[in-house]
């Protein structure tokens, strides 16, 4: 498909460019060295694509960029996913990935050799590779509910969310009511394809994760100024937020650049990154609160079943016959409070493969699940 645009290669940067010009294109944005930047981040707003490669709907895709961006990916997964786990695979199939328990500055757990925290989220086809240890077993996972966004609430004292949270209101949908009270009569059902949710959780997450307004706007594909006046609304609807924010700030500049965790972690940040105090405090936070439920896992006798933990996620391998009850046990372990706030999950019996969960939530769900049954 590239080709046809006359870009012999989809990784030489010039040729892009120049034939998204030669589309009309307007590219803005330059590399460190002054060349025009066609990074993905440039490419997924020209896609239609959000950073999940689901439509946005806000403009006709450019087929060019659309091409450019799944060819690269094709080839990344063949190379850092595939082909990293067959030439890591042992005489008996398996992999032994490598895990840091306290691998990120934050502490978050890494993995490498694969580094199966970076295969792309809500993707079903490389989770396929993880299939349960014996046959007629099944695998089973239970994901935090929103870790980092209920951590954000209960340390920033925003009492009013966290009150609707444990009530048992979904966190999105809430934080899309309180920034947009023209969605307060709407219900969850009704606000779940709905744009001004999509946008609010992005939001969410930016807070979390010390996400400015351009990386916002890159992500939800929507202008600038469009996301600027959104997260604006989002301050004054929870203030707690942005006065914790500049709180944990201070005390970094007033710490030699550090901030303490609830737990006593010391965390160290770049002197021109402050703003990332928020984001490192919510992580580390949610980093304990996984190594807390895998201690109750491990004193309920559930740690024999399981086989990965990426992100905030525990695989587990189970009978078909005990799934459910592993499934929901485990989820228990990760039930907690946390300074106020209830810490949720999600537990589920996935199928023979750890990708069979993600192609259930996925679009296409029932197309996908059939050709994963075909497969199988």
């Amino acid at each position: 498909m590239a080709r046809q645009y006359g870009v012999t290669s989809v990784n030489a940067p010039k040729q892009v460019g120049a034939a998204l010009l030669g589309m009309g294109e307007e590219l803005s944005a330059k590399t460190a060295n002054g060349q025009i930047a066609v990074g993905k981040e440039v490419l997924l707003p020209l896609a239609d694509l959000d950073k999940d490669w689901h439509r946005i709907g806000g403009r006709e895709p450019n087929p060019l960029a659309d091409a450019v961006l799944r060819s690269k990916r094709a080839g990344k997964w063949a190379v850092s996913y595939c082909a990293a786990m067959l030439d890591a695979m042992d005489s008996g199939g398996r992999i032994h990935p490598m895990i840091n328990t306290l691998g990120a500055r934050t502490a978050r757990w890494s993995v490498s050799a694969p580094p199966l925290q970076q295969l792309p989220s809500s993707e079903w086809r490389i989770r396929r590779c993880i299939i349960a240890d014996n046959p007629g077993d099944v695998i089973v996972a239970s994901d935090f509910a929103q870790v980092e966004l209920r951590v954000l609430a209960a340390l920033a004292g925003a009492s009013r969310v966290v009150e609707r949270i444990n009530a048992g209101e979904d966190l999105h949908s809430l934080v899309t009511r309180m920034v947009f009270p023209e969605t307060a009569a709407m219900t969850d059902a009704e606000l779940k394809n709905d744009k001004r949710r999509k946008l609010c959780k992005t939001i969410s997450l930016g807070k979390a994760y010390a996400g400015g307004i351009n990386t916002l706007a890159r992500q939800t594909g929507l202008p600038v100024q469009q996301v600027k006046t959104a997260v604006q609304a989002y301050d004054r609807a929870i203030p707690e937020f942005g006065r914790w924010s500049k709180r944990l700030t201070r005390e970094a500049y007033s710490n030699n650049m550090t901030i303490t965790t609830p737990s006593g972690r010391i965390l160290r940040l770049n002197r021109d990154k402050a703003y990332t105090a928020i984001a490192f405090m919510c992580q580390s936070s949610a980093r304990d609160i996984l190594g807390e439920a895998l201690l109750n896992m491990r004193d309920a006798g559930l740690l024999r079943y399981v086989i990965g933990v990426v992100h905030d996620e525990v695989i587990a391998s189970a009978p078909r016959k005990d799934a459910e009850e592993v499934s929901r046990e485990i989820g228990r372990c990760m039930t907690m409070p946390f300074f106020g706030v209830d810490i949720a999950s999600d537990p589920e019996v996935y199928g023979p493969t750890w990708g069979h969960g993600y192609a259930k939530h996925g679009p296409a769900a029932d197309a996908i699940a059939e050709t994963m049954e075909v497969a199988t």
